[in-house]
């Protein structure tokens, strides 16, 4: 199921293309469970729309691509998430989302759920790629995910 996920989340952001108002972006990091022994490693895909001004929309899809531990059980996950997106102006910036995110688990008996997230991070132009550092909450009824990640955008 994941991966069917990660593939339609992967289509639909490049069906919508990009435009002189947009970018795409990978990233990479850790993520982490409340509780977990081992974090996982995800990489993701980003797409963001500037609407006006500092304000944006931010599509993001990323999947496990090293498992995590939790109480001895190996886990992955799928993670889907639609933000609202403040960046303040300039070549080193200041940015802040909030919104929703549909996480998969891959762990046997786990339920998928759709969680309110929130993010903050710093972004900043270095050899013809804008880089973001960014630090990602997923806040859900069974306890946080926390995604950590380094990413760049073209």
């Amino acid at each position: 199921m994941k991966k069917t996920l990660f593939a339609v989340a992967l289509a639909g952001l490049v069906a919508g293309g990009a435009s002189a108002d947009s970018n795409f972006g990978l990233k990479v990091g850790s993520l982490s469970v409340d509780g977990d022994d081992k974090s996982a490693s995800q990489l993701g895909l980003v797409y963001t729309w500037d609407i006006v001004g500092m304000f944006g929309i931010e599509g993001e899809v990323s999947t496990t691509i090293a498992d995590g531990e939790f109480a001895g059980v190996d886990y992955g996950v799928t993670q889907l998430g639609a933000y609202g997106v403040v960046m303040s102006p300039g070549a080193l910036y200041f940015k802040g989302k909030v919104g929703m995110a549909y996480s998969d688990f891959d762990v046997p008996g786990a339920a998928t759920s759709t969680d309110p997230a929130y993010g903050i991070g710093m972004g900043f132009e270095l050899i013809g790629f804008v880089w973001e550092i960014e630090y990602t909450l997923v806040s859900g009824d069974d306890g946080d995910a926390k995604f950590l990640s380094l990413g760049f955008k073209f």
